[in-house]
């Protein structure tokens, strides 16, 4: 399993950034969290890109969508999408933008610390 050593969280909510960074450091212990809550302040953490980010797709200035491809323009972040949304109509527009991962913000910290812990392992990210 790949143990990551730096990660960025982008999420509106301060309730979704402290559970996204709590099942991270679950995940991978000793990860270093950078946290932000617009797509304009994630793209000052793109360079250099952190291996790993957590973005939510409604942002109050834009789509997580801007954050993903910009990341997965660079070619080096493990981009994953924590979202409420459970349908189709979000889940293939981030896949095209370059998400490798897609996960939903309806269970614990404990859970998403498996699903990613699994995804960095090579299971499916789905």
């Amino acid at each position: 399993m790949t143990a990551y050593a730096r990660a960025l969280v982008v999420d509106d909510l301060a309730s979704s950034r402290e559970w996204l960074e709590r099942a991270l450091t679950l995940a991978f212990p000793g990860i270093a969290v950078d946290t932000t809550a617009t797509v304009a302040d994630a793209l000052t953490y793109v360079d250099p890109p952190p291996p790993l980010a957590l973005v939510d797709l409604g942002l109050p200035d834009g789509s997580g969508l801007r954050v993903i491809e910009e990341l997965a323009r660079r070619g080096t972040t493990m981009a994953i999408v924590a979202t409420v949304f459970d349908d189709d109509a979000h889940l293939f527009p981030a896949l095209r933008a370059g998400a490798q991962g897609y996960v939903l913000k309806d269970q614990p910290p404990e859970a998403l610390a498996a699903m990613l812990q699994g995804i960095a392992a090579g299971q499916p990210p789905l």
